[in-house]
Formats: structure tokens, C-alpha cells, sequence
């Protein structure tokens, strides 16, 4: 059960998304900011609209990305050797319950579709880019790909990690 892993601390120093609609009386947006400090999370606010954009990037498009990776190699001829050297890594990838990721249902992915396709869009040019450096022996696209992308997930990374994101409101 789930609901095993839930810990006193489960929100604390987390992000609570409060997405209210314009006309939700202040009283009922105040108390969702105070629901926030009593389990230790930080408020941010967005629309409706924001947050299922975010859902999509962050939560269903690691989910769909990990089981995508799994499907696309067991359909190989060859998964039965792959079973074989895959091992930690490659079961840690296409996971998404174990990396932390939501393990969406159709209904979930259905009802967020329209930022899910746009996602997957994005996605499949991303790895076009891929592609197309491979596919013209262009190690120096290949490079710059991967260092620019280690450097943006590294940098990301540690403002997450350091909740530097958290300082923008009182900088502004």
C-alpha cells in the first residue's frame, strides 16, 4: 500500500501548488497558503491551466518516456540478450513508480492530453536531434548536445537542491 510510505515530514520543504480559479473567495485560497505552512511546503500559485502544463512536463512525460524506452527495446529481436545485460540501470530507467515518477493511467494521460501531445512533440524533436547528429557522424553536435545538456540538468539540479527558485519572490 502507498499510503505506508507516508512519512510526517512527506511535505516539508516540497511545493504546494495552489491553483485556484479567479473568482475562489480569499478565505479558501488563505487557507490552502496555511495548509501549506502546517505541513512545512512552500505556496506557489499558478492557474489551472500553468499547472496541467507542468503535470505533463514534469510528472506523466517521465512516466510515458520510461515505459516507451521499455517497449521499444523489448520489441527488439534481440530482447532476450538485452533481459540479460539491461540489469539496475536500465531497470531504474524504465520504471517510473521507481524513479519517483507517477505511473499514469490512461484516464490520467487522457485527461491532459492536449499538454501530453504537445510534450511528446517536443520530445520527439529533442530526439530527432539526436538522430540527425548520429546519423551524419557529427561528433561535434553529439558533444555539444550532451555537455549542454549535462550543464542545464546540473544546473538545474542544484537550484532545486539549494531551493534557490524559493528566493525569487522577496528578490523581485
Amino acid at each position: 500500500n502507498s499510503y505506508n510510505s507516508a512519512k510526517e515530514e512527506l511535505f516539508k520543504n516540497g511545493t504546494f501548488y495552489i491553483a485556484a480559479a479567479p473568482n475562489t473567495e480569499s478565505t479558501v485560497v488563505k487557507l490552502a497558503v496555511d495548509l501549506a505552512n502546517l505541513v512545512g511546503s512552500y505556496s506557489s500559485f499558478c492557474d489551472m491551466a500553468e499547472l496541467d502544463s507542468l503535470i505533463a512536463s514534469s510528472l506523466t512525460m517521465p512516466a510515458v518516456i520510461s515505459n516507451a524506452i521499455f517497449n521499444t527495446a523489448y520489441k527488439q529481436n534481440s530482447w532476450r540478450e538485452t533481459a540479460k545485460l539491461g540489469g539496475k540501470v536500465f531497470f531504474q530507467m524504465t520504471r517510473p513508480e521507481h524513479s519517483g515518477a507517477v505511473d499514469p493511467s490512461p484516464e490520467m494521460m487522457l485527461q491532459n492530453r492536449e499538454n501530453t501531445v504537445r510534450m511528446l512533440n517536443e520530445f520527439i524533436l529533442s530526439l530527432k536531434e539526436y538522430r540527425d547528429a548520429l546519423q551524419n557522424n557529427d561528433e561535434a553536435s553529439l558533444r555539444n548536445l550532451l555537455e549542454n545538456t549535462k550543464e542545464k540538468r546540473e544546473k538545474w539540479f542544484d537550484a532545486y537542491v539549494t531551493k534557490e527558485w524559493r528566493h525569487e519572490a522577496s528578490e523581485k
